[in-house]
This record gives structure tokens, sequence and C-alpha cells, in this order.
């Protein structure tokens, strides 16, 4: 024996040989079109997240510029009035009926009022919970003792309220601020004593035409009405939509959660991270880390974030004024809200696929038998001949004209 001899090299079937191939790339062809096909509906859905998440934002915005323009044109109709004499600063009745039906006119003004130079006040409102009209002043409109009154339509007073001793209008934060700035200027936002809402003024100091002031007027919105404008907003099944201040305490949001806490019987501002919503948490803690701890936006700005391993897109909007108000509009939308429709389609593409795979595989493997059993017919007739034998020659009628 020799033990130098050639190994024989693996024979191959060539049923096989011709079959491989086929199934190969109709494997990877499917492979790569399945995958472009997942890829393109992941970028579909995130394109939806995103013009959603704009829209939403814009019309947060538009709401919250006509929200805070009325308070502003109302103020400076009431600036202009006093400067120009059209309305008595001196007399308690006329400034209260003048305001009440300003009040009445806009339904986002919960107070308007007028503090004087000599601590008193005036003004007209209602009452968050009811809606009833309210009156107060403080006697002869100087500092001293202020009396809150229920009124009748007709603008009666019928009921004693509230009555505080010692008021001075000349300590108040929102008088304060509007002498020292002499402009327009929107108030901190503060919680009610009540703890029932949060609210924000906007005070305009009164001049007369020697320049002289006679005091400020001002303007209350409370707050909850933002959120519930955001809790009507159709967003998506359960996107959500927050606003905040820039040192990220909470403004308002579209869950209902309360702005503020009571802490060892103090009220609190909530800051956004320490919602009890996770989306408003990890939003909020999410822009803190890119931003900074001031939330530095400047534009208009969109990203994508994920929670627990759960993709989201998120919208940041400034909403600010020359007037003071410096926030930021907040729209989180999960994207498994959109991926119910994408998942069924790929479900069916994907079923699909498998059947057009497993027919394309059978017709292979049929047409790589055909060709095979032919040229295993024809290489048996070769040897046939080969040996001088007439039988087994394949007749000259074969459809492929190779053999034939």
């Amino acid at each position: 024996m020799n033990v130098n001899q050639d190994k024989v090299p693996l024979k191959i079937p060539l049923r096989f040989v011709l079959l491989i191939p086929f199934v190969l790339v109709i494997i990877v062809t499917v492979s790569v079109a399945g995958y472009f096909n997942f890829v393109n509906g992941q970028k579909a859905v995130t394109n939806v997240a995103q013009q959603l998440s704009s829209e939403v934002s814009s019309r947060i915005e538009q709401h919250l510029n006509n929200f805070l323009t009325a308070p502003l044109q109302v103020n400076q109709l009431n600036a202009t009035s006093m400067r120009q004499g059209l309305l008595n600063p001196q007399n308690t009745k006329e400034m209260q009926n003048f305001f009440l039906e300003q009040v009445n006119t806009h339904e986002t003004i919960t107070s308007i009022y007028f503090g004087n130079v000599e601590g008193g006040i005036v003004g007209s409102g209602r009452e968050g919970a009811d809606g009833s009209f309210y009156v107060y002043d403080t006697e002869k409109l100087k500092a001293g003792t202020f009396n809150k009154y229920a009124i009748t339509s007709e603008g009666e007073m019928v009921e004693l309220l509230l009555s505080l001793p010692n008021f001075d209008a000349r300590t108040r934060l929102w008088y304060i601020g509007a002498n020292q700035k002499e402009n327009t200027t929107w108030s901190a936002i503060y919680i009610l004593f009540t703890g029932q809402d949060m609210a924000l003024s906007v005070s305009t100091p009164v001049y007369d035409s020697q320049q002289n002031l006679l005091g400020v007027v001002s303007v209350d919105v409370f707050l909850s009405q933002i959120e519930n404008y955001l809790r009507a907003l159709d967003i998506s099944k359960t996107g959500q939509s927050f606003i905040i201040e820039r040192s990220g305490l909470l403004v308002a949001s579209s869950t209902g959660e309360k702005p503020f806490v009571e802490n060892n019987g103090e009220m609190e501002r909530l800051d956004a991270r320490n919602s009890q919503s996770p989306m408003i948490k990890y939003a909020a803690e999410f822009l803190r880390e890119r931003f900074g701890e001031n939330y530095d936006v400047t534009n208009k700005e969109q990203f994508e974030f994920e929670i627990n391993g759960e993709p989201y897109s998120l919208n940041v909007s400034p909403i600010n004024d020359q007037y003071g108000i410096n926030w930021l509009s907040v729209v989180v939308i999960p994207k498994s809200d959109f991926m119910a429709g994408i998942t069924a389609t790929n479900r069916s593409t994907f079923l699909i696929t498998i059947l057009a795979l497993g027919g394309a595989i059978l017709a292979s493997i049929f047409i790589a038998d055909k060709i095979a059993s032919r040229i295993s017919t024809l290489n048996e007739s070769t040897r046939a001949f080969t040996r001088g034998e007439e039988t087994g020659l394949i007749p000259a009628n074969s459809r492929i004209t190779e053999i034939d």
C-alpha cells in the first residue's frame, strides 16, 4: 500500500451543490429585506413621535402666550386709565366695579387690585373653587384692616368673608418688585395660604402726569388653569406634558399631580425630579444632566432617552417674555404608544416572509432535484457509452439543451 497516495477529496452530491447556494441566497435576501423593514418601522415610529411632540409643544406654547398675555393687557389698560384720569384711584367703589367687570370678562384672571403709596389696597376677584365673585379693600384706602366681602351678581356686598389687621400693600412682593424695576414685572410663583392652588402676579407701577408714583396695579392668575389645559390635551395613549421653571420646580403637569407638597407643616414647591410620575421624574433628570442645574435650554430641542430600557421621545421648548417669565415646556411620548400597529405589521410581514422563504426553498429543492437527476442520468449514459453499451442512453428529446 502506498502511504503517499493522495487522499480522495470529499465528494458532494450535485443536488447539494445546486441547492445550498440557492437556499443561502434566498435566506440572506429575505433576512436583509426583513431587517430594513424593521429599521424603517422604527424610523417611522420615531418620526411620528417627534412630529406629535413638536405639534403638542407648539400648542402648549401658543396657549401659554395667550394665557399670560391677558393679564399684561389688563394691567396696561388699568395703569393707562389711572394715568389719564379715566379711573379714579381714590374711589373704592368705582375701582371695584371696574376691576370686577374685567375679571368677569377674562376667565383666566382670578383677581385684579391696586395698592397705593399709603399702603391701602382695593380689588375684585373670583374664587377658584366655585367661581363666586368677591371684592376687598382697606379702610380709607390706607394701610390697616383688610376686608374681603362676598357680593351678589349685581355687585352688592352681602357677607364679610375675611378680615386681616395691619395690612400694608407696600410690603407685598408684587408691590416691591414693580416699584423697584419701575416697569411691568411678573412675581415669583407662590402657594395660596389656603393651600388650594399656586398663583402668579403681574404688576405695573402707576404714575401721574408728573411721573409721581400713585401705586401699583396687579393681576393674579391661578396656575391650576394651566394644569387643566395640559390634562385636556390629546397627546398620545400615555404621553405626558409638564412645565418647569429653570430651577426645576414644577409649574404644572398633565398628570394632575399637585406641584407643591407639605413638609413639616409648611407648603413647598415640588421639584420635577421628585415627581411621582416616572416620566416627569426621568425626563427632568435627563434635561438636568444634559443642560446643567439651571436647565440652560435656549432653543426648541428634541431628544430620545430611555426609562428602564424603554425608548421615549422628548421635546423641550423655552417659554419666556420680557417681563420675567422663564419656563420650559416639556412633552414626553413613549414610543410604545405607536409600536402596536408597527408590531402587528411586522408580525404579519414575518409570517408572510417565512411562508415565502419555505416556498422558495421547496421550489429550489424541486428544481435542483430535476437538474441533478438529468445530469445523473447523463453521467450513467456516458459511462455506458464508454463501455460500448447501447442500453441506458438518454433519448435525444431532453428539454435541457446541453443535455439534449
